[in-house]
């Protein structure tokens, strides 16, 4: 009998080991689990945190863009817009006294210079800061855009829109009409396209902008990457699309390159 006691007095001391070991496991593993599910969570939010530092330096970047293009806007408008403009009347005056006719050509040449100058210079003012935008909206501003582009670069740039837009805010106004603005320039850059095709739709709160262009295939990544050395116009579109949470498709179909943009609009 007591060798029976005994045998069972260690069952059960067995039994209450592998009980008491079974609960360090149990806490053992809930606490790796607990600590993974920390460190997962810690690492999410480091990780949306870098992302929402990220959005916000490229924002400060965009704003810091468009704040230098609206003071040389302001510069070229008002001070040597200003100046043409008075040199021009000055010849005006000179015209009214008796000259000879060389110095009369020269100052009739010269009138024209400056007036196409002053034309110029209005044209690089308003591609700088398009103030037609709160005017006019985008539609009709881009409208404008590509029909100057047209004549300014001799090659025919085509926009269509079937799209109401007319209750976006300014500033998403302006970041699309960046985006195009530079798209097209990149087009007649690395393309070197005789004809562009400009057109956006919507589709269930997207925008959808498509601009095909006949140039010469390149590869955007290319392009990307020469631009880093050379410039900042496929970076400037890229971080634009970014902040606007808007997808960018570039590829060549029929020897044409096609840049394809989703925008959400949010019920704007």
């Amino acid at each position: 009998m007591a060798s029976s006691a005994s045998a069972t007095n260690i069952s059960l001391l067995i039994f209450a080991a592998s009980g008491v070991v079974g609960l360090l496991l149990f806490f053992i593993l809930f606490i790796v689990y607990a600590y993974q599910r920390r460190s997962l969570r810690h690492k999410q939010k480091e990780q949306e945190l870098q992302v929402e530092m990220k959005q916000k330096m490229l924002q400060a970047l965009i704003e810091g863009q468009e704040r230098e293009r609206a003071r040389l806007s302001r510069d070229i408008h008002d001070s040597l817009g200003a100046q043409l403009s008075t040199i021009k009347l000055y010849l005006a005056e000179l015209q009214t006294y008796p000259l000879n006719s060389n110095t009369d050509n020269l100052i009739e040449a010269s009138m024209g210079l400056l007036t196409t100058s002053i034309h110029d210079l209005r044209a690089i003012s308003q591609d700088l800061m398009p103030q037609p935008l709160k005017k006019m909206g985008l539609i009709n501003t881009l409208r404008t855009y590509c029909q100057k582009l047209s004549v300014a670069h001799k090659r025919k740039v085509c926009f269509t829109a079937n799209v109401n837009l007319l209750s976006i805010s300014d500033s998403t106004s302006l970041m699309i009409f960046r985006v195009i603005q530079e798209v097209i320039s990149n087009a007649i850059k690395h393309g070197d396209s005789r004809t562009i095709s400009i057109k956006l739709s919507d589709q269930i709160h997207e925008l959808i902008i498509n601009v095909e262009e006949d140039g010469i295939p390149y590869n955007w990544e290319e392009a990307k990457a020469r631009s880093q050395s050379n410039g900042l116009g496929i970076l400037n579109i890229e971080t634009r699309i970014s902040l606007m949470n808007g997808i960018l498709q570039q590829t060549n179909i029929d020897n044409k390159n096609v840049v394809s943009i989703k925008i959400p609009m949010h019920g704007e």
